[in-house]
């Protein structure tokens, strides 16, 4: 199995926030990862650019054959990269049904694989009946 080459050792930023169609806001107030890794043999970019160029017109439905191809390429993009560790703090999304809001959110990503996905700590949601 060929081995990762370290693309970043960490990666850091603060707070960010994004205003989204239909109403809806989300705010960070940081994200950092560490040990960010790239396996080249498995990022075949070429392959999934030929793939975006030849897809169905927007307001399509792709076919069965044209799913699978897409979702088998993708995968193998996933197991080419390497994320020893992602956190998300402070996550809140404003949307028209009410806010959400995490304290944090981690996870970690080998071969194509999400080893831990955790929601810690404060969890904060209202239903779209507002119960």
């Amino acid at each position: 199995m060929t081995s990762n080459i370290r693309a970043y050792r960490q990666i850091t930023a603060g707070a960010y926030t994004v205003a989204l169609p239909m109403g809806m806001r989300m705010r960070m107030d940081g994200v950092t990862i560490d040990d960010v890794g790239l396996r080249p043999s498995k990022l075949q970019f070429a392959q999934l650019m030929s793939m975006i160029a030849s897809a169905p017109p927007p307001g399509t439905t792709p076919t069965p054959a044209q799913t699978r191809d897409v979702l088998e390429k993708a995968a193998g993009i996933y197991e080419g990269i390497r994320i020893g560790n992602a956190e998300i703090r402070g996550l809140a999304v404003e949307t028209p049904e009410g806010p959400l809001k995490l304290a944090a959110i981690r996870l970690n990503l080998e071969n194509g694989k999400i080893g831990e996905f955790c929601i810690s700590k404060a969890f904060d949601a209202r239903s779209p009946k507002g119960r």
